[in-house]
């Protein structure tokens, strides 16, 4: 009842509730239903009486169901839920999706592939600052490759959520943090799920190798070409080389494995690699016929892509937006 009522205009408010109600009282009830009824309008009028936008905001927070399971956090690092007004749909899953940090051998120009590289200082700092930048959005699940930048990339943001990093904070967590410090729209923080499948694309023998050296970056357009020309089984030369048919396939799947866990109308954050989501960024594109110039996938970059479970499909929303002030590369991997 107040969810319906919260969605009508005040004056119609007043003329489908309150009036039918105050001649209801006037019928000769018992005291006791007389108090109870009077009560029931006393709590609509103050409903009512809130600005639209409050009015909308309790809404939000009367309809979203209590979450119960792991990583549900105590009582006193619970924040009040509200969804991002612009992503507000109930029939499709909104992914935030996340570039990994910077590595070494980001500044190296080093081609990553699936070797498992971990995070620098700067890219730990990207992490919190990520963290920060995405703390108004809400979040149904998180999800990460198995690979050690995006996974650290992803621990390092669920800790600040939760309290235990900090901006300046160089160490693995800050346990001297003042939790309350920070406001955060995320009722709970749920524990990490990996998926292999959001692994970046699998170089074969080029990985490691520097992708400005003129042999490896010759290799590199020739298959990108190849690529173009439509011949997407063709893979990266080498043990375990992966084509870019076998990258957009699993990576559709892990995406969409992704969604399950954030049901209809969730919000999931995944964690991922450039390669894999400008992948998935173009075969959409494409999928669409529209022309779409796309940015840089910098480190720590977001992508907002929305999943559609009846129909099967994904809608970009905004691709490699850069939320962080720090100076990130473009190095894909």
């Amino acid at each position: 009842t107040i969810r319906a009522l919260l969605s009508y205009p005040q004056q119609q408010a007043y003329d489908a509730i309150i009036i039918p109600n105050v001649l209801f009282l006037l019928l000769h009830l018992s005291k006791r239903v007389q108090l109870l009824v009077a009560f029931y309008l006393l709590v609509i009028l103050v409903l009512i009486s809130f600005p639209e936008a409050h009015r909308h905001a309790i809404k939000a927070v009367v309809s979203t169901p209590i979450q119960i399971g792991a990583g549900l956090q105590s009582s006193s690092t619970m924040k009040e839920q509200l969804p991002d007004k612009d992503i507000i749909d109930t029939k499709s899953v909104t992914l935030y999706i996340c570039r990994h940090g910077e590595t070494d051998w980001n500044v190296e120009k080093r081609i990553q592939g699936q070797t498992d590289t971990v995070l620098n200082s700067n890219g730990k700092r990207q992490a919190r600052l990520l963290a920060k930048a995405l703390e108004s959005k809400p979040c149904t699940a998180i999800v990460s490759s198995d690979l050690k930048r995006a996974h650290e990339t992803a621990s390092i943001v669920r800790n600040y959520w939760l309290g235990k990093e900090d901006i300046d904070d160089d160490r693995e967590s800050c346990s001297t943090r003042d939790k309350n410090t920070k406001a955060t729209s995320i009722a709970h923080v749920p524990k990490i799920i990996t998926d292999s499948k959001l692994r970046e694309l699998h170089a074969g023998d080029l990985q490691g190798a520097i992708s400005t050296d003129p042999k490896i970056s010759r290799i590199r357009t020739l298959l990108n070409g190849e690529w173009k020309q439509g011949k997407t089984n063709r893979k990266y030369p080498g043990s375990g080389g992966e084509s870019l048919d076998d990258l957009v396939s699993r990576a559709y799947q892990g995406l969409k494995n992704a969604a399950k866990l954030g049901g209809k109308g969730g919000h999931v954050f995944v964690f991922s690699h450039g390669g894999l989501i400008k992948s998935i960024a173009k075969d959409i594109i494409d999928k669409t016929n529209k022309k779409t110039m796309l940015k840089p996938a910098t480190n720590c970059c977001l992508s907002t892509i929305k999943y559609s479970m009846e129909s099967d499909s994904f809608e970009i929303v905004k691709m490699f937006e850069r939320v962080i002030s720090e100076d990130a590369k473009d190095d894909t991997g």
